[in-house]
């Protein structure tokens, strides 16, 4: 196939990976992110990776500190005899 006459097979298959990702990720319906300009779309793919990466910063950070902390054993009422 010549890629002068159009967009290569390759690049169709990255703009259909790209329009997937983000409507399952990003919850926008398909055919609004297809219909949308290249430069909407590319906003919205960073905007998402950035949101992700955050999110596994924080859910790392809140893993960190459950593992950092040791795990007390309950201890029944203190009854003397």
């Amino acid at each position: 196939m010549w890629a002068f006459f159009g967009l290569t097979d390759n690049y169709k298959i990255q703009l259909h990976e790209l329009i997937f990702d983000l409507a399952h990720y990003g919850n926008i319906e398909y055919f609004a992110v297809y219909e949308m300009p290249v430069q909407y779309r590319t906003f919205y793919v960073r905007k998402l990776v950035n949101l992700k990466e955050k999110e596994k910063s924080h859910y790392e950070s809140a893993k960190g500190k459950n593992d950092a902390q040791p795990q007390q054993m309950a201890k029944g009422p203190a009854i003397n005899r």
